[in-house]
């Protein structure tokens, strides 16, 4: 890889061209002496001299144009990624408010149904009412009052479910 040759014109436009790019792409100015190196069949060091010796000098404004499009690419960067964390914190809102908005379905659901549960109830109180009253079995199904009060303890215990259950969804 050791050439003792000098350096032609393409080759310094090579290297130009390459070492700007890097710059400008946040990349070091080894990595393009690297890069060039191999293309060139010469040492990094080599490559390294040459631009430091005679060719960077020439070019100061090439390399500082190329480190501000770095700063500004870095800047795009940093814009790109903060768009991409908003985007991502919008939807995991979105996704909790679903969630809030389901939960809330369930609460309201399991309130009606205990709602029906309390009517059942005080309808079966009031069947019991009745029949003590009347010391009768009731015609249309007959249910006698201990069947009445086994499913009003029915009943009560699945009220006592229901809410129990609403009341851990709740929190």
């Amino acid at each position: 890889m050791k050439r003792r040759d000098a350096w032609k014109t393409e080759e310094d436009i090579l290297l130009l061209q390459t070492v700007i790019s890097y710059i400008s792409k946040g990349k070091t100015q080894l990595d393009a002496f690297e890069y060039v190196g191999e293309k060139l069949n010469r040492s990094a060091a080599a490559v390294g001299f040459r631009w430091n010796g005679k060719l960077r000098a020439k070019f100061d404004n090439q390399i500082r144009e190329a480190k501000n499009n770095k700063k500004i690419l870095s800047v795009q960067r940093n814009i790109l990624n903060e768009t991409k964390e908003i985007n991502t914190d919008q939807l995991q809102l979105n996704q909790i408010i679903y969630s809030v908005i389901s939960l809330n379905d369930e609460y309201e659901q399991m309130l009606w149904s205990i709602k029906d549960l309390r009517d059942k109830i005080d309808s079966i109180d009031n069947e019991i009412k009745e029949i003590k009253e009347a010391k009768i079995l009731l015609p249309s199904n007959n249910i006698d009052l201990e069947n009445l009060e086994a499913l009003k303890k029915i009943v009560l215990k699945t009220t006592e479910l229901l809410r129990k259950e609403t009341k851990r969804t709740a929190i």
